[in-house]
């Protein structure tokens, strides 16, 4: 079997809190979590609109469409970020959501959130390959390796 070797195009932003990784190669969502879990720390958690903006502001923040995010709904049907640590969070950072115009929708198979390329989170299956948004804690390596 051969294995492709690819360098993820990625840009970073230092935050004093956090540093996010934006990864311009299409996976769905588990991979993408996947992927962010295996490589930094989780897929992104936005806790307010100057992390939105800093996002926005990264060199090689280039797409089109949707990139997945890191807020996904529950078997309780509650939206939740995917990095877990309450430690992490400040007061009312988990409750950040920049939903578009009539989002969430909610229908039954839409577990899984994108941003869009304005900015505005909306419900989705979380099959399609997508773009993808990364947190890591201190750094954003050059990937290598994936696939």
């Amino acid at each position: 079997m051969e294995q492709r070797l690819l360098l993820v195009l990625m840009s970073c932003t230092l935050n004093p809190s956090k540093l996010i990784c934006f990864v311009n190669q299409p996976k769905t969502f588990d991979e993408a979590q996947q992927c962010c879990r295996d490589n930094y720390i989780d897929l992104v958690t936005l806790s307010d609109r100057a992390e939105l903006a800093e996002l926005f502001a990264l060199e090689n923040f280039t797409y089109a469409g949707y990139a997945w995010i890191g807020l996904k709904k529950t078997s309780h049907y509650q939206w939740r970020w995917a990095l877990a640590d309450q430690e992490f969070y400040k007061e009312g950072e988990t409750e950040y959501r920049n939903w578009g115009p009539g989002e969430p929708t909610n229908y039954g198979d839409e577990y899984c959130s994108v941003m869009d390329d304005n900015g505005k989170f909306r419900d989705t299956q979380c099959e399609p390959s997508r773009t993808f948004v990364c947190y890591n804690g201190n750094y954003c390596p050059a990937v290598t390796g994936i696939t």
